[in-house]
């Protein structure tokens, strides 16, 4: 097993690649996930509007 020959210092230099692969990821997911939900925010009324024309059965233009 690899890490049974680690140092200290090995220990610290995973911990610190760990840090920053996970802080990397983190970041990549707001940047995916934040413009989806302020488009949500935006359009939220616009597919209300949709939706309740659709469910009452009246015809929509596009």
């Amino acid at each position: 097993m690899l890490t049974a020959h680690f140092t200290l210092t090995h220990w610290w230099i995973a911990a610190i690649v760990t840090g920053l692969a996970l802080a990397v990821a983190v970041q990549l997911f707001i940047l995916g996930a934040l413009p989806l939900a302020v488009l949500r925010l935006v359009f939220a009324g616009w597919f209300r509007r949709r939706l309740a024309l659709k469910r009452s059965g009246s015809r929509w233009k596009t």
